[in-house]
């Protein structure tokens, strides 16, 4: 049970950034894509990197508190500021330069209303980007995109980068992603009831945010962007931020 008596008094994720091997950055052959880094140069109003998080202060926050892991800390906060890269290795195998897997379209119309609902309300909030015409660029791929149900009727926007014969996660090794540990509502728990224990007559307030909001707070290499081609009804977008869908999403 979630307020059982057996707790743990440290978040498993904050033990793991403090031996966690610094985030990876693009292999220099990826800078070799000369299709990709093409298009990239000629339509530079479709890639950007952009975070609402203040980078700066943050770096600052976690040096002030003296992290013991200073190379993890400075690649994250490298990525917010340059774009994440998914430990990929695009030279895994033989893929071609374009690739796309189209979106089946959905039968229900609320699923269609829900796409394109979401792709406007990702499109204002600058993490797509304008609609570029009906045809993929030179390096571009496109995997489908799919409303998948939760509860309560309500649905979330899912990238497949599984996909294909030529997927995206086949470009990410697995053991490259293992051993990356998150915090549940259990670790909350034990949070709590520890500061309730250390401060007992303190205030403490607690807001929720959304994690979808989260995993879209972080934005992607310009080389990585353009493998992530949103397409719908016969338009394209580049997505900018870590997707729902991806094997290194987490």
């Amino acid at each position: 049970m979630v307020w059982g008596n057996e707790a743990k008094t440290l978040s498993g994720t904050a033990l793991w950034t403090e031996s966690a091997e610094p985030l990876p950055c693009p292999l220099s052959r990826e800078f070799q894509n000369d299709a990709a880094l093409h298009t990239i140069s000629l339509y530079p109003h479709l890639f950007r990197v952009s975070t609402p998080i203040n980078v700066d202060h943050f770096e600052s926050l976690l040096t002030l508190t003296h992290h013991p892991n200073p190379p993890f800390v400075r690649s994250v906060c490298l990525g917010l500021q340059e774009g994440f890269w998914p430990w990929v290795d695009t030279q895994l195998r033989v893929y071609p330069t374009t690739w796309e897997v189209p979106t089946p379209m959905p039968s229900a119309q609320l699923e269609r209303e829900f796409i394109r609902a979401q792709i406007s309300k990702e499109e204002a909030m600058g993490r797509y980007s304008p609609s570029f015409g009906p045809d993929l660029l030179p390096g571009m791929y496109s995997m489908p995109i799919h409303a998948v149900p939760k509860e309560g009727g309500k649905h979330c926007l899912v990238m497949n980068h599984s996909a294909g014969e030529f997927s995206l996660n086949l470009m990410i090794a697995k053991e490259d992603i293992a051993g990356v540990t998150l915090d549940n509502v259990q670790d909350l728990r034990d949070a709590i009831r520890e500061y309730r224990r250390l401060h007992p007559d303190d205030e403490l307030l607690i807001w929720k945010a959304d994690v979808s909001e989260a995993y879209r707070h972080m934005p992607m290499h310009l080389l990585w962007q353009i493998k992530q081609i949103v397409s719908f009804k016969g338009e394209r977008q580049v997505d900018r931020a870590n997707v729902f869908g991806g094997r290194a999403s987490q």
